[in-house]
């Protein structure tokens, strides 16, 4: 038997960022909404002789890490070829990225599982090369095939084609979710399509208190909150029109002297006079892995 998709370097589709949530016929053939975790994107392979191959989106094995995966996904049909996120679930549902990286022996001591969720797949069973079907007709050889495997650490993506189940996901995900992958349900399986999948991060907006400014007190350049009793620089870079209203509300409230934040890699921060009485930024938070506070405005209606 030939697994030329399974021996072929495939290139991993990718999503493209978008700031809102497509609607239901807005991408070709109908919209798919699945959730974006935050885990190790893997290509597997089912070899003869019950033998599974896990692959970095780079191409490195991932067998040896993760035993347990090889084993639970050698048991799919012989041939076929995923697309999935290797992830580390806590028992409340929630997921570990960080956790990816310790030695199994800490992970179970932690109570993680290990799992391989799967959302897409480029062979069947038998190594019949789906890449040319459609993302419905891809999905309906994966359900088929994990609907045999239900309670393994093989587990199928939470999707839907209701937008307005997408948008309450959203409003809900919990900690190593990130947000919605959105998915032209009549495309192929074809990386060079940047129109065919998009990607859509969770984000929810903040009021924090304000402990300083980077910069000057005329031309600030970030502000200092804290958030989860940490110092945090929101981003990006405040731009003139911002700096101006930041400098003109903040006027007569900074200290003379700055200091350098070991929390923030020795950023010299000047720091506002009495914690700043209670001033509040409005911020909007990214959620994931890479966490951004982006700042919107300070909020002095509120003092």
């Amino acid at each position: 038997m030939e697994w030329t998709v399974a021996d072929e370097p495939v290139a991993l589709m990718q999503p493209t960022a978008v700031p809102v949530m497509p609607g239901e016929r807005a991408l070709r053939g109908g919209s798919r909404y699945e959730v974006k975790v935050d885990g190790w994107r893997a290509r597997a392979v089912i070899r003869p002789g019950g033998r599974a191959e896990l692959r970095s989106r780079r191409g490195t094995s991932l067998d040896g890490r993760f035993p347990e995966l090889a084993i639970a996904l050698a048991g799919l049909p012989l041939g076929m070829v995923l697309d999935g996120e290797i992830v580390a679930a806590h028992p409340d549902g929630s997921l570990d990225f960080l956790a990816l990286q310790r030695s199994r022996q800490a992970r179970a001591a932690a109570g993680l599982t290990v799992l391989y969720i799967a959302f897409d797949a480029l062979a069947g069973p038998g190594g019949a090369d789906l890449r040319r079907r459609t993302l419905d007709e891809r999905v309906a050889v994966l359900d088929q095939v994990l609907d045999a495997h239900v309670g393994s650490r093989v587990q199928k993506i939470a999707s839907t084609t209701d937008h307005a189940v997408a948008l309450e996901w959203m409003a809900a995900l919990p900690p190593g979710f990130e947000g919605c992958v959105v998915k032209a349900k009549a495309s192929r399986y074809d990386p060079r399509d940047h129109r065919a999948w998009v990607k859509v991060r969770a984000t929810r907006t903040v009021d924090l208190p304000v402990l300083g400014v980077t910069g000057t007190a005329a031309r600030p350049q970030q502000v200092v909150v804290l958030h989860e009793v940490r110092h945090r620089l929101t981003t990006p870079r405040l731009q003139p029109p911002e700096a101006r209203d930041v400098a003109s509300v903040l006027r007569g409230r900074l200290a003379e002297e700055p200091y350098r934040d070991t929390a923030l890699d020795g950023a010299t921060v000047r720091p506002l006079i009495d914690g700043g009485d209670g001033l509040l930024a409005e911020v909007r938070i990214t959620e994931g892995r890479h966490q951004a506070l982006r700042f919107v405005r300070l909020r002095p209606d509120l003092l």
